[in-house]
């Protein structure tokens, strides 16, 4: 696991307010997976309709960033629509792709709600090798933990990746698996995230529910 979980939130806000310039972006294949979140390796805990949505502080109490994830769709092969939405102030982003049943991202689109998605290159990404791969250091303890969307008794995962220069990155995620979009670390499965904590940013779940709708429309959908 390269990287740290955070990453679904932040690679999702490089859209953000960049307009229609993002979709001229090159994705790797890494980046998508990051993007799709490690849930993805975890398809069957998905429910058509499920979503979360979070809110994003920055070092400084600098906010206004929003993440809603949301299963919007599932195909007769047993993959699901999924559609990322990052908000900053009125401009909202959509990334959406589809998740096949062995946790696999297949497409990518983004737009902006109500609109035809434009499909974005997915470049694929060399796999690091276990020579450079980091060290994966986990800490297990329960909290219960006060977020916007109510108190919830959570797992807290502190992971800690250490890397052959010697430097490390820490997150601590606290999760529930009454939370949709559960997740796979080290091996091990936990529920969804209730709250996150790297290098200054917090993320806190302010929601989550049972009846999303599609709101980016793919040609092949």
């Amino acid at each position: 696991m390269k990287k740290l979980l955070l990453a679904t939130f932040l690679v999702t806000l490089i859209s953000c307010g960049t307009g229609q310039r993002a979709s001229e972006k090159t994705f790797t294949t890494e980046m998508v997976s990051q993007l799709a979140g490690h849930w993805s390796r975890n398809t069957t805990s998905l429910d058509v309709g499920q979503w979360t949505k979070y809110s994003i502080t920055r070092p400084g109490g600098k906010d206004g960033k929003f993440v809603k994830k949301a299963v919007v769709g599932k195909e007769d092969d047993g993959s699901y629509w999924v559609e990322s939405t990052a908000t900053d102030g009125e401009n909202s982003t959509i990334f959406k792709f589809k998740v096949d049943a062995e946790g696999n991202v297949r497409g990518l689109y983004l737009g902006k709600p109500g609109e035809v998605g434009k499909k974005v290159e997915q470049k694929e990404s060399s796999p690091a090798s276990e020579a450079v791969k980091p060290k994966l250091d986990m800490k297990e303890e329960f909290e219960v933990v006060d977020v916007p969307a109510g108190k919830f008794y959570c797992t807290k995962v502190t992971t800690t990746l250490t890397y052959k220069d010697g430097t490390t990155t820490s997150q601590a995620s606290w999760l529930n698996r009454g939370v949709p979009f559960w997740n796979n670390i080290g091996g091990r499965t936990y529920g969804g995230f209730v709250r996150m904590e790297r290098e200054g940013v917090t993320v806190e779940l302010i929601g989550y529910g049972s009846d999303a709708e599609a709101e980016l429309k793919v040609d092949n959908e």
